[in-house]
């Protein structure tokens, strides 16, 4: 994700909209809000070493 954010100048509607899309798919799972998925970002990013 973090690379086609890059690539094609992805935002924040992308990823709300992720969120959304798995909200709707995994009903009853939390965890996949939009604040939560940038986290998750963040930590990804960190952990490869780019950030």
């Amino acid at each position: 994700m973090a690379e086609r954010q890059q690539q094609h100048g992805w935002g924040k509607g992308v990823v709300e909209n992720l969120a959304h899309d798995l909200q709707t798919e995994f009903v009853g799972m939390s965890g996949f809000s939009s604040r939560n998925l940038w986290y998750m970002r963040d930590f990804y990013l960190e952990y490869i070493g780019v950030v």
